[in-house]
């Protein structure tokens, strides 16, 4: 019934929405909101900053309905999980249309110059640095029309080290004072280097979830 319905959905949105979608995202995506499908590989991704401050221990827990888990906001049987490292690459390379196989990208459409697509990404999956700042009403923000960077933790690790899951970021970081003069724009990049211990929680970073929509 579940998959039904999205299926629905997506046919609906496909038919409503071709011209927006040609101005907000990339063909092949359709922003839900909350989250975003991906139709090539029939996957629906979460927004990264629902999740933000939880450990992979702990969302892990909580999409498989585990003994473990302290915090109830999703249902096992909705069927989120963690994406592999090829079914993040392949968003990556998607999304940007470049050919994004591991690790540290700064070629085009990033490195040191501002690019609309990287900064729609960052907006659609949910911006994870610009709801920190926000939430904690701190001293500097995000350009109005900017975006701040997306940290996610993905469900590969760095062997031998199996407790602890790679981190992706997409950055951007159009940083001002909150009384609106220009701090710093950073250099854009796509990387997943970094690591993260799987009990440990970071005030911004989430997780990207992902589930089959077949």
């Amino acid at each position: 019934m579940f998959n039904q319905t999205v299926k629905v959905l997506v046919l609906l949105m496909l038919t409503l929405t071709t011209k927006v979608l040609a101005t907000t995202t990339p063909l092949g995506f359709i922003d839900c909101g909350l989250s975003t499908i991906q139709l090539s590989k029939k996957l629906e991704w979460k927004d990264v900053n629902l999740t933000m401050g939880r450990s992979y221990d702990d969302v892990l827990a909580d999409i498989t309905d585990s003994d473990e888990q302290v915090s109830d906001e999703f249902e096992a049987s909705e069927g989120w999980r963690y994406p592999t490292e090829d079914e993040f690459q392949s968003l990556i390379s998607e999304w940007f249309s470049i050919n994004y196989f591991s690790y540290s990208y700064s070629d085009y459409p990033f490195g040191d110059r501002d690019e609309k697509i990287v900064e729609a990404f960052i907006i659609v999956f949910g911006d994870t640095y610009h709801t920190f700042l926000d939430s904690t009403d701190h001293k500097f923000d995000i350009a109005e029309k900017g975006s701040g960077a997306i940290k996610g933790i993905i469900g590969s690790y760095k062997a031998p080290i199996n407790w602890r899951h790679s981190v992706a970021i997409i950055h951007d970081s159009e940083m001002i004072y909150r009384n609106g003069e220009l701090y710093e724009d950073r250099t854009d990049i796509v990387d997943y280097s970094s690591t993260q211990p799987d009990n440990n929680s970071v005030y911004n970073v989430g997780s990207f979830l992902v589930r089959d929509l077949e």
